[in-house]
Formats: C-alpha cells, sequence, structure tokens
C-alpha cells in the first residue's frame, strides 16, 4: 500500500478517534488525586506515596500528549507528507515518558500492599452511593463500574495495579509503533485505535477515582 495513500485515506477515522480522547471530560484533578488518603501514611512514606501518585499521573499524561502529537503528523501527512524521522522522535519522548509512568505507578503499588488502610476512609468507600454517583454526574458507566468495584471493597491498590498494568501496555505498543515508523512504514489503524482506547480508560480511571475521593473528603 502507498504510504501517503494509507495515511489520506485513514484521515478521518483517525481524526474521529482524536476528537474522542480530546472530548473526554476534564479532569476534576489528577488522576488518582486524594488517594493515599485511603491509608496511614506517616512521614516519608506518606510522602513517597504522594509523590508516585502525581509522577505517574504526570507522566502518563505527558505521554499522552505526545501520542496526540502523533496522531496530528499523521493528520497532516495529506497535505504536507510524512515526516518519520519527526515522528518517531515524538513516539521517542512518549516512550520515555511512559517508562517513567511505570515505574512510578510499580512503585506506588508496592508501597500500597505494605501499607496499612485507614480504616474511617475504607468505611466511607464501602458505603458509598456509587450508582447514585455516577448517575448524577453522567460518568462512563463501564468505566465507572470499574472503580466502584475495586473502591466499593475498599481494594484502593486494585486500582493502582490496573493503572500501572495499562501504563505497561500503553508503552510496549507505542514502542511497537515506533518499530514500524523508523523503516518508514505507517503502522495499521488497529495498534493505533488500541493505544488510544487505553489512554482513555486510564485516564477515566484515574479522573472516576480522585472524583470518589474528592467527594467523600468533601473537598470542593
Amino acid at each position: 500500500m502507498n504510504k501517503d495513500k494509507f495515511f489520506s485515506s485513514n484521515k478521518v477515522i483517525i481524526g474521529i478517534i482524536s476528537i474522542f480522547v480530546l472530548v473526554l471530560p476534564s479532569f476534576s484533578s489528577i488522576m488518582g488525586n486524594c488517594s493515599d488518603s485511603g491509608y496511614i501514611c506517616t512521614g516519608l512514606n506518606g510522602e513517597s506515596m504522594k509523590a508516585d501518585i502525581e509522577s505517574g499521573s504526570a507522566y502518563f499524561l505527558s505521554a499522552y500528549s505526545d501520542f496526540m502529537k502523533a496522531l496530528s503528523q499523521m493528520e497532516l501527512s495529506g497535505s504536507q507528507g510524512v515526516n518519520y524521522k519527526e515522528l518517531s522522535d515524538i513516539l521517542s519522548s512518549a516512550i520515555s515518558n511512559m517508562e517513567v509512568a511505570e515505574s512510578a505507578y510499580s512503585s506506588l503499588v508496592k508501597q500500597a500492599q505494605t501499607t496499612p488502610y485507614n480504616p474511617s476512609v475504607i468505611d466511607r468507600l464501602k458505603s458509598f452511593d456509587y450508582k447514585g454517583f455516577q448517575q448524577k454526574k453522567g460518568l462512563n458507566s463501564t468505566i465507572f463500574d470499574i472503580v466502584a468495584g475495586s473502591l466499593g471493597e475498599g481494594d484502593i491498590a486494585n486500582l493502582y495495579m490496573n493503572m500501572g498494568h495499562n501504563a505497561v501496555l500503553v508503552g510496549r505498543k507505542i514502542i511497537m509503533l515506533k518499530s514500524i515508523v523508523d523503516n518508514n512504514m505507517p503502522p495499521e489503524l488497529k495498534p493505533i485505535q488500541e493505544v488510544n482506547q487505553l489512554f482513555s480508560e486510564t485516564i477515566l480511571t484515574g479522573q472516576y477515582m480522585s472524583e470518589v475521593f474528592e467527594d467523600i473528603l468533601e473537598i470542593k
């Protein structure tokens, strides 16, 4: 298949994917924000958990920004041609950012598994009206059910593991995309869609997690 023709023929489809991600509900806060309140954190341990949450979120979102920039390059390929070197550099940046995010989430999961839960916060999570909250806020029910399933059991760490697992998957898929681009070939549409889907689901998981904690902690 002609390289430029591929980008041109799939331009509209990729454009729809890009729009879908860009119109996701705006973050009420950083992904997973306030979730460390569910643990009894003291001293350096508390500061480390919060730092890992912030670092994981920040670098995950930076990788997402890089990926959006790569999609933008593909959008422009029909009129400007394909600059594979520039596209490869953008994907390299996404990979580097995701590696930091992966490391942060890995550290966060390890700490979460060895740090005792805060009973008062866990009790509020278990008695929270998830269904009413989802309906009131108009949240994506499929993704919110995943969040509610873990938090309703008081299992905060499971969501950290979920986001960390997705970060690893996204990183691997972007590496694969870059290997194709490095050979001056256009990647197929399916893996692009898969990466986009994982980014979207993980961002919303972190956002919904934040919204629940902000509500039970009465953070305005």
